[in-house]
Protein backbone atom coordinates (compact mmCIF):
# COMPACT_ATOMS: atom_id res chain seq x y z
CA UNK A 1 0.00 0.00 0.00
CA UNK A 2 1.28 3.22 -1.06
CA UNK A 3 0.55 6.81 1.62
CA UNK A 4 -1.46 9.49 -0.33
CA UNK A 5 2.21 11.30 0.19
CA UNK A 6 4.13 8.74 -1.95
CA UNK A 7 1.23 8.81 -4.36
CA UNK A 8 2.14 12.13 -4.45
CA UNK A 9 6.02 12.10 -4.98
CA UNK A 10 5.76 9.63 -7.29
CA UNK A 11 3.65 12.03 -9.71
CA UNK A 12 6.21 15.10 -9.02
CA UNK A 13 9.01 12.96 -10.11
CA UNK A 14 7.50 10.76 -13.04
CA UNK A 15 6.22 14.47 -14.28
CA UNK A 16 9.79 15.61 -14.22
CA UNK A 17 11.08 12.92 -16.24
CA UNK A 18 8.57 12.22 -18.76
CA UNK A 19 7.31 15.61 -19.16
CA UNK A 20 3.58 14.87 -18.43
CA UNK A 21 1.39 14.35 -15.51
CA UNK A 22 -0.37 11.29 -14.60
CA UNK A 23 -3.46 10.69 -12.41
CA UNK A 24 -3.69 9.87 -8.60
CA UNK A 25 -4.93 6.04 -9.66
CA UNK A 26 -2.39 6.06 -12.62
CA UNK A 27 1.08 7.03 -9.91
CA UNK A 28 -0.38 4.52 -7.47
CA UNK A 29 -0.70 1.73 -10.17
CA UNK A 30 2.67 1.96 -11.27
CA UNK A 31 4.01 2.86 -7.99
CA UNK A 32 3.10 -0.82 -6.72
CA UNK A 33 4.37 -2.20 -10.04
CA UNK A 34 7.77 -0.69 -8.97
CA UNK A 35 7.31 -1.74 -5.33
CA UNK A 36 6.58 -5.50 -6.50
CA UNK A 37 9.75 -5.26 -9.15
CA UNK A 38 11.94 -3.76 -6.17
CA UNK A 39 10.65 -6.91 -3.54
CA UNK A 40 11.00 -9.64 -6.47
CA UNK A 41 14.39 -8.52 -7.72
CA UNK A 42 15.60 -7.72 -3.92
CA UNK A 43 14.85 -11.15 -2.83
CA UNK A 44 16.34 -13.09 -6.08
CA UNK A 45 19.51 -11.03 -5.31
CA UNK A 46 19.15 -12.04 -1.85
CA UNK A 47 18.85 -15.73 -2.65
CA UNK A 48 20.98 -15.84 -4.95
CA UNK A 49 23.71 -14.28 -2.81
CA UNK A 50 22.98 -16.70 0.28
CA UNK A 51 23.19 -19.34 -2.12
CA UNK A 52 27.18 -18.15 -2.69
CA UNK A 53 28.03 -17.49 0.69
CA UNK A 54 26.45 -20.76 2.01
CA UNK A 55 29.62 -22.74 0.96
CA UNK A 56 32.18 -20.40 2.29
CA UNK A 57 30.50 -19.90 5.40
CA UNK A 58 31.36 -22.52 7.37
CA UNK A 59 34.76 -22.63 5.96
CA UNK A 60 35.36 -18.59 7.41
CA UNK A 61 34.04 -19.55 10.64
CA UNK A 62 36.66 -22.50 11.05
CA UNK A 63 39.93 -20.16 10.28
CA UNK A 64 38.67 -16.99 12.52
CA UNK A 65 41.14 -18.53 15.33
CA UNK A 66 43.92 -18.87 12.61
CA UNK A 67 45.07 -21.97 12.76
CA UNK A 68 44.75 -22.73 9.33
CA UNK A 69 48.20 -23.05 8.63
CA UNK A 70 50.77 -20.75 6.84
CA UNK A 71 50.89 -20.59 2.57
CA UNK A 72 54.92 -20.58 1.55
CA UNK A 73 55.45 -20.31 -1.96
CA UNK A 74 58.68 -22.69 -1.66
CA UNK A 75 59.10 -25.84 -0.03
CA UNK A 76 59.58 -26.18 3.80
CA UNK A 77 63.28 -26.71 4.10
CA UNK A 78 64.35 -24.63 0.90
CA UNK A 79 62.88 -21.09 1.21
CA UNK A 80 65.20 -19.69 3.81
CA UNK A 81 64.01 -16.22 4.28
CA UNK A 82 65.67 -14.59 7.42
CA UNK A 83 67.53 -16.20 10.95
CA UNK A 84 65.15 -17.35 13.64
CA UNK A 85 64.84 -18.06 16.85
CA UNK A 86 63.45 -21.43 17.85
CA UNK A 87 59.36 -21.61 18.11
CA UNK A 88 57.02 -23.53 20.53
CA UNK A 89 56.51 -26.35 18.02
CA UNK A 90 53.73 -27.91 20.75
CA UNK A 91 50.68 -29.51 19.52
CA UNK A 92 48.66 -28.03 22.08
CA UNK A 93 46.61 -25.56 20.56
CA UNK A 94 45.99 -22.06 22.90
CA UNK A 95 42.22 -22.15 22.07
CA UNK A 96 41.42 -25.19 23.44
Amino acid sequence: MLSAEQIKQFQVLYERRFGRQISEQQAYDMGMKLVTLVKLTGTAQGKAQKKRNEGNHHDKEKNLNGEGGIRTHGTLAGTPVFKTGAFNHSATSPFN
